[in-house]
């Protein structure tokens, strides 16, 4: 699969499902359902079989999950306002941290 196309796909799945902005996991299998992996057999080869994923174009979760973090640093309404908050305050805090030693 191109990685435009892949885009494009996450893209549309973030901007129509929010719970998918915030869980990898939630996203990756909504992906797979819109490739009918769907079914558990199907959905189990996804993970344990790369000749699968290649016949059926089907990218691995690393990519799905890369794609997101891409298309969230562009699109901030993309973005879970929660967790941006949360990542700030760690990272303020790890600085604190950081300084102190």
């Amino acid at each position: 699969m191109k990685l435009k196309n892949l885009e494009t796909e996450i893209k549309i799945i973030l901007e129509t499902l929010e719970y998918t902005r915030e869980n990898d996991m939630y996203l990756y299998y909504t992906y797979c359902t819109a490739h009918n992996c769907g079914t558990a057999d199907r959905f189990r080869l996804l993970f344990l079989d790369d000749n699968f994923r290649r016949e059926n174009k089907i990218c691995g979760y690393e990519s799905v999950s890369r794609c997101r973090r891409k298309l969230q640093e562009k699109y901030s309404h993309l973005q879970n306002k929660l967790q941006v908050e949360a990542r700030k305050n760690q990272e303020e805090a790890f600085v604190e941290y950081a300084r102190s030693k």
